[in-house]
């Protein structure tokens, strides 16, 4: 937990849902922790000290003022550590009625670290072409495989019948 720090909350759309943000004392910008977990049906006391102890999660303790002109205090969770948190819920752990929008904000999630550390999405195809070679080869026991990207890379047969990777 961090220190305590006035903001403003401001509104941002995602996923049909008006999510909290407030900007951080550096400039960065967080959500507010029980908004979150209101939109998951989750508890925010346990989701707090789930965050506490997670050595990856940054939260930091604010003052805000509400729409009754009242100062209050709310946990925000750094914008980094947002994935993190939504790859510790299980789909399991959620009413039904929220698991769907749980699995899409977490493909989201999955989808910009994919981005960031694996090149945009326009990028894919060579990306899918080195897991498919990835795939033959352990299918069919080969003794090497070369998974570089881009056409041409790596051994060129066809995927195996009716195999399906995802797209």
């Amino acid at each position: 937990m961090g220190r305590r720090v006035s903001a403003a909350i401001e509104r941002f759309s995602f996923q049909g849902d008006a999510l909290e943000v407030i900007r951080l004392p550096d400039g960065d910008v967080g959500l507010v922790l029980r908004q979150l977990c209101e939109v998951f049906d989750l508890d925010v006391d346990t989701q707090r000290t789930k965050l506490k102890e997670a050595p990856w999660a940054t939260t930091v303790i604010m003052t805000v003022v509400a729409g009754d002109g009242k100062a209050r205090e709310v946990t925000v969770l750094h914008r980094r550590s947002l994935p993190g948190w939504l790859f510790s819920i299980h789909s399991r752990k959620v009413r039904s009625a929220v698991r769907a929008k749980l699995v899409a904000y977490q493909r989201e999630a999955a989808d910009v670290l994919a981005d960031h550390f694996l090149g945009r999405r326009e990028d894919d195809v060579h990306l899918l072409g080195a897991a498919e070679r990835l795939a033959r080869h352990l299918v069919e026991g080969q003794g090497s495989v070369t998974l570089g990207a881009g056409p041409g890379a790596g051994p060129q047969a066809a995927a195996p019948s009716g195999a399906d990777y995802g797209r």
